[in-house]
């Protein structure tokens, strides 16, 4: 028996029968609620909860709210498993009378509004439900069942998670106290099992991380518009005061046109949404009591500005709303560039990141594999990602189909199969194991992937051509479409070197395991790196000559030195006569500041960040952009590339802590270790550092004149030395001075 088994053993799946409508789309979808008084003899001196609630539950016992997690559990595909949540809560209750009190928005799970990714069609989909056990001082008092009572009849109108959230003030939230009366509720019935394995949620919680006031209120058509200066992901918190019935409307967005929120990022993909009954943001019903406050509870958006009408707010409030990371690396120099990058990737990656990692807050919320592979080297530096990585390559393991194809989205119901996936975006599914054990030490994740990982690969063999190239699924992604001729990898060339890649990495895991499997899986990758050597490889340049192709030839397959550094060279030749602008896509940016970086050319990567104009990250930040976009073109007219809010140009962190920072890892979790900081001014500063499993590494270094200063702190059991021009100085574990004299 699982230990999800034995928690749950007399519990059961509650809801009630008429809150679902089949497959329907566009139907009314407010809350569950769901209550049941109990006796305790005694107060406990210890006391456990153990909850799922489908699509997302809050809990509240004696009308006292459990916790301050929001969507909870994390979205999965529900089909194979479905998280519970546990809380000691012995503090919630007392002797004689208590409540439990459970309110179930649609989340994920029931999603009726019809978008252009068919979540609406997932075979999982179906009512809200609970399932529950109260376990006190080692006896369980308590478990969902038929005794519950049950009314959709509340406050929460509709939750739709890409859509928005209604709410009726008039009604109140009596329900949740000991003393309302519920005889006119409905028993529980019970409901449809889910088909996924229960599993104990592990990963951080989505919560609200920080709080924003507005830094400026704008006059809009007929409306106010708060504008809180940064672009996150979450909800606002709204206090007004309106007549009993009047109705508070709440949009969010990126951009104002024309006095009004631009709505075009938000209304992108969804389909015949019937806006003369639902429309998109929030809407809250006054009940006239006086000053009240109101925050969205079931869903989450990607802004900078809300604009609230029919209603003058006494404050407005964002809440930044995403998976609590726990930070355990940072950045700064004296670099206003630098530091702007750092800013806008970390809160591009972080307001994408609710329980897996997405593509954008608004439109999508889909957990696209490629950009996550996109930001996985700078994640494990900046973040603690072993949990939160665990919990979405299992989602993507838990969407892989028989055949040993990964989708690319996951979780997923039926999209991202047919259109997406291929080894660029599969990759996510061997790098991320890679990245978190070259940083940690941790090979936790290869035990889960391995398999799978084995299974995907027999499956992108059936691709191979006789030189063991393969074709299949998207390249160089959203590369500059306002230039003369983009500088972009053929398709060919780009799969490929990401399948060699993926064998690479796995016949490493398997060597190192002394896996039997091992021999023939270097085989295999060896007849794809001469197969694209062999085809691509053409004396000083590779493929079309592109930026692009030289730089994911040269990131992911190793050459002979001489032609490597070769074509290194003649990669930043290439980048300087195309004025230092971004000409490829989010495959080769990646490749580019890592190859640049490795060969000896930061002063090149330098350069790229700080070209003025279109394409570049300049252009970006000149532009007041303070995330990151989906595309270059930032001004709206290329269709669905309106995203202002996307962290799949983010590569370019991994460089800005590797190199200016200089904390370079050269073995496993930072046995060893080079600082060697690239200086980019003769007056410069930057400071970095990152929590190891040996301890902290921070540099702190300054350039004035032809001195360099810096203080370097080094964790035990590492092997450190300190790097800069023709100077290499050994570092000691704990605090390191070092002075060096340009010669």
């Amino acid at each position: 028996m699982t230990e999800a088994a034995r928690i749950f053993a007399r519990a059961r799946w509650i809801g009630s029968a008429t809150t679902y409508a089949g497959k329907r789309v566009d139907v009314e979808s407010p809350s569950l609620r769901l209550r049941r008084k109990f006796s305790l003899n005694e107060a406990p001196r210890v006391a456990n909860i153990y909850i799922s609630g489908l699509g997302a539950f809050v809990l509240y016992i004696n009308g006292k709210r459990v916790g301050d997690e929001r969507l909870s559990p994390a979205f999965t595909n529900y089909t194979k498993t479905v998280l519970y949540c546990e809380y000691e809560v012995s503090e919630y209750l007392t002797k004689g009378e208590n409540l439990i009190a459970v309110e179930l928005g649609s989340g994920f799970y029931n999603q009726s509004a019809f978008d252009g990714w068919s979540f609406c069609f997932s075979p999982w989909r179906d009512e809200e439900k609970l399932l529950l056990s109260l376990v006190c001082d080692g006896v369980e008092v308590l478990f969902s069942d038929r005794d519950f009572r049950v009314s959709e009849c509340g406050a929460r109108t509709y939750t739709q998670i890409r859509i928005g959230e209604r709410y009726d003030g008039r009604v109140g939230e009596g329900w949740r106290e000991p003393s309302f009366d519920d005889s006119r509720w409905q028993r529980a019935t019970l409901t449809r099992v889910p088909g996924g394995v229960l599993k104990k949620q592990t990963l951080p919680p989505i919560r609200v991380c920080e709080r924003l006031s507005p830094i400026a209120v704008i006059e809009g058509d007929g409306c106010k518009i708060y504008d809180f200066g940064r672009n996150i992901s979450g909800v606002s918190e709204i206090s007004a005061r309106g007549e009993r019935g009047s109705l508070m409307r709440v949009r969010y967005g990126e951009k104002i046109t024309d006095g009004r929120l631009a709505q075009d990022i938000v209304e992108y993909g969804i389909k015949n949404l019937d806006t003369s009954k639902v429309e998109f943001g929030d809407r809250y019903i006054f009940s006239g009591e006086g000053r009240e406050t109101f925050a969205a509870e079931f869903v989450y958006y990607g802004f900078r500005y809300v604009e609230v009408s029919g209603a003058i707010p006494e404050s407005v409030t964002a809440l930044f709303i995403h998976t609590d990371l726990k930070e355990k690396g940072g950045f700064f120099s004296s670099d206003e560039t630098y530091n702007w990058l750092d800013s806008a990737a970390n809160t591009a990656f972080l307001s994408n990141f609710h329980g897996f990692s997405e593509d954008c807050p608004h439109r999508e919320k889909n957990g696209w594999t490629g950009d996550g592979a996109i930001s996985s080297h700078h994640a494990v530096y900046r973040y603690d990602m072993i949990d939160s990585y665990r919990k979405w390559l299992s989602d993507v393991i838990d969407c892989q189909l028989l055949s040993g194809q990964y989708p690319a989205v996951a979780p997923t119901g039926i999209y991202g199969y047919t259109w997406g996936s291929g080894p660029a975006w599969d990759y996510l599914m061997f790098v991320v194991p890679d990245a978190v054990y070259r940083e940690t030490g941790d090979s936790s994740l290869f035990d889960l992937t391995l398999e799978p990982n084995l299974k995907y690969l027999d499956y992108a063999r059936l691709y191979e051509n006789e030189s063991g190239l393969v074709k299949f699924g998207l390249g160089d992604w959203c590369y500059p479409k306002k230039v003369e001729v983009p500088s972009v990898a053929s398709n060919e060339l780009s799969d490929s070197c990401f399948y060699y890649s993926a064998l690479e990495i796995t016949a490493g895991e398997l060597s190192r395991r002394a896996d039997p499997r091992a021999a023939e899986y270097e085989r295999r990758r060896d007849h794809v790196r001469d197969g694209i050597l062999k085809a691509y490889l053409k004396e000083d340049t590779v493929d079309n000559g592109s930026v692009s192709a030289m730089a994911i030839l040269l990131d992911l397959v190793p050459l002979e030195d001489k032609r490597a550094e070769a074509l290194a060279a003649r990669l930043a030749e290439r980048v300087a006569e195309e004025g230092y602008k971004i000409s490829c896509g989010i495959l080769g940016v990646k490749a580019l500041f890592r190859v640049l970086s490795r060969y000896g050319y930061s002063a090149v990567c330098h350069e790229l960040l700080h070209a003025k104009g279109y394409p570049s990250y300049t252009y970006f930040k000149d532009n007041g952009l303070l995330t990151l976009p989906e595309c270059w073109e930032i001004d709206g007219d290329t269709p669905g590339c309106s995203s202002r809010n996307h962290h799949m140009y983010s590569s370019p962190l991994e460089w800005l802590y590797r190199y200016v920072g200089g904390i370079q890892n050269l073995g496993v979790a930072y046995d060893e270790c080079k600082i060697a900081p690239f200086v980019f001014a003769e007056d410069a500063s930057a400071s970095a550092y990152t929590e190891t499993p040996r301890g902290r590494i921070s540099v702190s270094w300054r350039k004035s004149g032809d001195i360099l200063e810096a203080e370097i702190e080094i964790p035990r059991n590492t092997s450190a030395y300190f790097e800069y021009k023709e100077e290499k100085i050994p570092l000691k574990e704990g605090m390191n001075s070092v002075r060096v004299r340009e010669r």
